[in-house]
């Protein structure tokens, strides 16, 4: 499954009782289209653990291998991971980095803080990376 967005007015809880259409799927990502209807922007939402993520090299996003092989990064297109194998992918991300911060929203003073944006996508950011040795 590609690293499908999720819409911002989503948020992951427990429940007891029947899950709708735009339920999470087990990958962490919900379905839908936000984007496509105008409606609020998406929430990209790494498909497991954050130990298992990897951040972009260039811009930090959090988001599993498996998401970035599928759908690449959301806020470097230019770098094709979408196209690329799985060893060019594990060289243009990292899994040693510090911390995380979720934007959900722009212009709040956790972006400015961590000095992300208003044209970055919406999602987890690491606070800090390290290219991994051997890289």
């Amino acid at each position: 499954m590609p690293s499908t967005p999720v819409p911002s007015g989503h948020t992951p809880h427990m429940s007891s009782g029947p899950m709708s259409q735009d339920a999470f799927t087990p990958g962490g990502m919900t379905t839908g289209s936000a984007r496509n209807y105008g409606e609020q922007p998406r929430i990209y939402v790494p498909g497991g653990p954050l130990k298992q993520c990897r951040s972009c090299l260039s811009c930090r996003i959090l988001l599993t291998l498996k998401q970035f092989c599928q759908g690449g990064c959301p806020n470097c297109p230019e770098l094709n991971m979408h196209d690329e194998d799985e060893r060019t992918v594990i060289e243009l991300t990292t899994g040693r980095y510090q911390g995380a911060v979720s934007i959900m929203k722009h212009g709040g003073w956790v972006s400015r803080y961590c000095k992300l944006g208003d044209d970055m996508a919406l999602g987890i950011y690491a606070v800090t990376i390290e290219k991994e040795e051997g890289m």
